[in-house]
């Protein structure tokens, strides 16, 4: 900190050509400078009495090596990507501009060689500005130099410890629709995904700042992530209430089943049993037939009088010319799943078993979705616009003041 004081003036020729000298602090009249928005309120040229430098015309410097604390409002809307303007107001409590002037040497702060990083916030930028203010209570000018501060908060830490483990137990979310329901764990993985949230919000409560006007992103990222969770246990219900309690219900009607058994396999990479029976060539006498023999072979299935399972082929005898059809071990298969089939269409258990599998695998589809745009849309691309700059930000208080 600089100084003129004019009654400081010597003549070096008269003094042995001494142009410089150290006095101490003490001696001299020192402003009465103080930090505006301190937190300590001391005064900045009375922390010090070591020595000041002297000049002959009169200009003192003090070096004032001193920690202070400040006040710094805060805008938390998008923590813990947030950047943070603040300030340092610096001027005379009691003497006004007509009894003691204050200036800026440059227009930004000099951090110097000795400037230390701080681990968690970055100084992105840096304004010095000299203000003339007008209070109420007086009518003189008080004149002040404010420097200003651009902090941007060093998301890496908040990254690791915050966000990758929301990230990670938000997909288990979509665990509790992919696990089958017949497993019997469906609630009980849905309730311990939401209990983790839980414990892991009562965890880093205390790594987010406490604040009441802005909700910070990283907190609707955890409720939103948090309702869906909820919800997917609400839904884990319903489901496995379609799946086991349908005694009265009958058979679904037709637009639930077009939609949750037909549709969403389709939607949802869901696949059916659409293979069809294959028959081996049909034999004569050991012999097989060709294909126009095929077409011509008098043969009816009700004519059939011996069924004979075999190892690897299986044979249908016929009554009358000893004529055999042949089913492969993978046509049998089919054959059998047909009639399973045929079985399973006329109980209506199985068509709510159906739909419960398809909710399952739309509210997966669902989750996942509401998952990605949340995770992206909340943690990647709304921090892009945010428009903290600390230009614009003197331009407006400029053009508001």
């Amino acid at each position: 900190m600089w100084w003129f004081d004019e009654q400081l003036q010597w003549d070096p020729t008269q003094y042995g050509n001494i142009t410089t000298t150290r006095i101490p602090r003490n001696l001299l009249w020192s402003p009465d400078i103080i930090l505006y928005n301190s937190v300590s309120g001391y005064n900045l040229t009375t922390l010090y009495n070591g020595l000041s430098w002297v000049t002959y015309t009169g200009e003192v410097f003090a070096p004032v090596p001193t920690i202070t604390k400040s006040s710094c409002k805060m805008d938390l809307s998008y923590f813990p990507f947030d950047d943070q303007i603040c300030h340092l107001k610096f001027g005379s409590w009691a003497q006004d501009m007509y009894l003691m002037d204050i200036l800026n040497i440059t227009t930004e702060v000099l951090l110097g060689s000795g400037y230390v990083e701080n681990g968690e916030w970055d100084i992105v930028d840096t304004v010095a500005r000299r203000n003339v203010i007008y209070y109420d209570c007086c009518p003189e000018p008080w004149p002040d130099v404010t420097f200003y501060l651009q902090l941007r908060r060093g998301s890496l830490y908040y990254g690791f410890h915050v966000v990758s483990p929301c990230l990670l137990l938000s997909f288990l979310s979509l665990v509790i629709f992919i696990l089958p329901v017949q497993s019997g764990e469906k609630m009980t993985l849905g309730m311990s995904v939401l209990v983790a949230f839980a414990v892991f919000v009562l965890l880093i409560a205390d790594h987010i700042p406490a604040t009441s006007e802005f909700p910070p992103l990283i907190s609707i990222y955890l409720t939103i992530i948090m309702v869906m969770c909820s919800f997917s246990i609400v839904m884990s219900a319903f489901v496995l209430k379609l799946h086991h309690d349908h005694a009265d219900n009958g058979v679904p009607p037709a637009w639930i089943a077009k939609i949750f058994q037909r549709r969403s396999k389709r939607w949802c990479l869901g696949s059916g049993d659409k293979s069809p029976m294959k028959i081996a060539p049909l034999t004569q006498h050991g012999h097989e037939l060709g294909e126009s023999e095929q077409t011509k072979l008098p043969f009816r299935i009700s004519d059939t009088e011996e069924i004979d399972l075999g190892q690897d082929v299986k044979t249908i005898q016929s009554k009358p010319k000893g004529r055999k059809i042949a089913f492969t071990d993978q046509g049998e298969r089919s054959y059998n799943n047909a009639e399973t089939k045929n079985t399973h269409e006329n109980n209506p258990a199985v068509h709510w078993q159906d739909v419960a599998s398809g909710l399952d695998r739309f509210f997966t589809l669902l989750m996942a979705i509401i998952t990605i745009i949340c995770a992206f849309g909340i943690l990647v691309f709304l921090p892009l616009f945010k428009s903290t700059n600390l230009q614009d930000f003197l331009n407006g208080a400029t053009t508001g003041t």
